[in-house]
């Protein structure tokens, strides 16, 4: 699947550039520091919400939506939210890129 593969090296970029942004802060100073932390919580935010949706995707390939809303103690209602916005994002790299959602959250 070159679509996942795809997201999974721009899941890893993401991440690893994430990385050293939080490794760095504390080289800063305290006022930089603390300027620079509410961005990189908020990318935080969108990296994971990225890699779950990734991973509930990979996850459906081998169980059924209620299976792993089961696993999860979400609704399949939720993994199948969760797998439109995937397929979404997916479809606009601009989005995919800035983690933005559209709106919509993840579950």
């Amino acid at each position: 699947m070159a679509a996942s593969s795809d997201l999974d090296e721009d899941l890893r970029l993401r991440i690893d550039a994430l990385a050293r942004a939080v490794a760095g802060i504390v080289d800063l100073d305290p006022v930089d520091a603390a300027r620079s932390a509410p961005q990189l919580i908020d990318e935080t935010k969108a990296v994971m919400a990225a890699v779950r949706r990734s991973a509930i995707a990979q996850a459906v390939a081998e169980m059924t939506h209620a299976e792993l809303a089961g696993l999860l103690g979400v609704s399949a209602s939720a993994v199948n939210n969760t797998l439109v916005e995937h397929r979404a994002l997916g479809r606009d790299p601009e989005r995919l890129a800035a983690g933005r959602s559209g709106g919509g959250r993840a579950q």
